[in-house]
């Protein structure tokens, strides 16, 4: 055991990191020990491996590659060679979070009202002819840029994204009060057309703009501050429809739902529910609850956070509370 560990009558409750293996990845899952209930535990543990120097406000991976997004950037981080390289387009000014959603070994980002893709580059990838060699047409999954790049036939639909999501294997870009989805095989394809099954859906009746959601095998759900609207997928001829699930429950911001176990967990306006995309029960009890209404900082609530933790099968909410340093956070499990 590591020389770190302490003496269980010195730590009744906690954990201690073992000595993780050394291997170059984003972050090492070691060996460890939780003390719990008098007892020892066998414990993943984890050390950060380096730093980007600013903070990361999304995170993705695709292949051997990790894509961290901060608020001008979005930086890989390779699994087998440990080099972080900056991705970011020379033609993204904006400033923001970012949502990620991978297509095999593409990843699509949205950032700053505009949706970006990045290929793995390959300038000697060309497509073969029906005798298996190669012609002089370069293979579209590869290409000769470095960064992300602006997808234009999602921008020539006229729309601004807020966040993506995945759905069987269609992506799917959720805006304001619409969401669109591209082609099945092809997340450059966004316009609707006879030979394709991209298309569109205007969510009406909701209150506020769409902010958040999350997907799951076969539906998502989709939230307002004050609306909880559930998309399904249909298959061909309407690929997708929707209906409102819930009015009067919602969610602060896009961080602040998960799913855990195919439950859907959401913290908004009027508390902390959860749903099995038939319905929602709130599941904040009253002393809980009142805490939050008196404690919660509403300048705050884009601080606002829940997260599914599977090892140990629990969801966080952190709440921002009102304080003299404007720092501090409660949270529950």
């Amino acid at each position: 055991m590591s020389e770190r560990l302490v003496r269980i009558e010195e730590l009744a409750v906690g954990y201690t990191p073992d000595l993780p293996d050394q291997k170059p990845i984003l972050w090492e899952d070691g060996r460890g020990v939780l003390f719990i209930d008098k007892t020892l535990q066998p414990m993943p543990g984890q050390i950060p491996l380096l730093s980007v120097g600013v903070p990361v406000n999304a995170i993705c991976s695709t292949g051997d590659l990790v894509f961290l997004g901060t608020k001008t950037s979005v930086l890989t981080y390779s699994l087998t060679s440990a080099e972080l390289v900056d991705v970011t387009s020379e033609n993204d000014k904006s400033t923001g979070d970012w949502s990620f959603q991978p297509f095999g070994k593409w990843m699509l980002a949205v950032h700053g009202g505009k949706l970006w893709i990045w290929k793995p580059e390959d300038l000697n990838e060309f497509i073969l002819d029906a005798q298996g060699e190669p012609t002089e047409v370069k293979n579209p999954a590869y290409w000769p840029h470095k960064t992300l790049q602006e997808v234009t036939n999602f921008t020539a639909r006229g729309y601004t994204p807020r966040f993506l999501l995945k759905c069987k294997n269609f992506l799917i870009a959720v805006c304001d009060d619409s969401i669109l989805w591209c082609d099945d095989d092809n997340p450059e394809s966004w316009t609707p057309e006879e030979s394709n099954m991209a298309g569109d859906l205007f969510i009406r009746d909701i209150q506020g703009s769409l902010v958040g959601g999350v997907a799951t095998d076969n539906f998502c759900l989709i939230c307002t501050t004050k609306d909880v609207v559930r998309v399904d997928y249909i298959s061909r001829p309407y690929i997708f429809s929707y209906k409102k699930l819930y009015e009067g429950a919602g969610i602060w911001n896009a961080k602040s739902i998960c799913v855990l176990n195919r439950s859907i967990f959401g913290f908004g306006p009027n508390g902390i529910w959860v749903s099995d995309g038939s319905g929602i029960s709130y599941i904040d009890t009253e002393k809980v609850g009142s805490t939050i209404n008196e404690k919660l900082d509403l300048n705050r609530t884009d601080g606002c956070f829940c997260g599914a933790w599977g090892i140990l099968q629990h969801v966080f909410f952190f709440v921002p509370i009102i304080s003299e340093d404007n720092n501090e956070v409660l949270c529950f499990g």
